[in-house]
């Protein structure tokens, strides 16, 4: 097995700003350097995306045919996590990003969901939410 982690601009030693923008363009980015450049079979890939990763993973999947997607911790969107969190008066506020709702429709390959019950920033009803649009 190989793991080819993608990190996200701004953060660690990866310069540059994460805006939703730069970070779906690197996930599609680093999704077709393992394609064209070390000629994986798509069928071999698993994209995988905990928390915040949830997004750009689920993106990622709802335009192509990986093997398997993998979501640990995952949100509806950044806009239902802040309604979570701090209500729906302070969800207007925010911009909506990383929608997985919207997307999850799109994404034709398995989907395994991992959640805890007791996470105390992302409620395990929104991986519930995910989980029923893939197995309709």
């Amino acid at each position: 097995m190989n793991v080819f982690a993608v990190e996200y601009p701004g953060y660690g030693i990866y310069k540059g700003t994460a805006s939703e923008k730069n970070v779906l363009l690197d996930a599609e980015a680093a999704y077709n350097y393992l394609l064209n450049h070390l000629h994986c079979k798509e069928e071999d890939i698993i994209i995988a995306g905990r928390s915040l990763g949830s997004g750009p993973a689920t993106w990622l999947a709802s335009f192509t045919n990986p093997g398997l997607l993998v979501l640990i911790s995952p949100f509806t969107s950044i806009k239902g996590v802040v309604k979570h969190a701090f209500g729906s008066t302070a969800s207007k506020l925010v911009k909506e990003r990383f929608n997985n709702l919207k997307r999850m429709p799109s994404v034709n390959c398995p989907v395994f969901i991992l959640h805890g019950k007791n996470d105390q920033l992302i409620p395990l009803e929104q991986a519930n939410q995910l989980y029923g649009i893939n197995n309709k």
